[in-house]
């Protein structure tokens, strides 16, 4: 039997993953106060005991949290999944503002808000 490819270790960013940080985020970081920016540092518990980890988590110096899911398309497999997962959090978390993100051909991401 052909062993199966093993998949991304949890905290172990993609390339499109890194691509935003690299990109997106960093420009966000100088143009505003940010006191805190991780990759994957919390997974929500939501309703039916489904778990969903963001891939991203900003926390500005006024205290708005920003959530980012990061897709290099939401055509792949497990886009469903994750975006139903992404819509539930933005419900079941309204303190949040939730995001997803995908990059577009040519440059540049669309940042798409998510709920509220």
């Amino acid at each position: 039997s052909v062993p199966k490819k093993p998949g991304k270790r949890r905290g172990e960013m993609n390339a499109t993953e890194r691509r935003f940080r690299d990109e997106h985020l960093a420009a966000l970081m100088n143009r505003h106060s940010m006191t805190f920016v991780a990759y994957e540092p919390v997974t929500f518990r939501l309703p039916g005991g489904v778990l969903y980890t963001p891939d991203f988590l900003v926390r500005y110096e006024n205290g708005d949290l920003l959530a980012f899911e990061v897709k290099g398309s939401w055509k792949a497999r497990n886009a469903r999944d994750s975006k139903t997962r992404l819509r539930v959090a933005a419900g079941a978390f309204p303190f949040i503002t939730f995001y997803s993100a995908t990059p577009k051909r040519g440059g540049g991401w669309d940042i798409i808000r998510i709920g509220g």
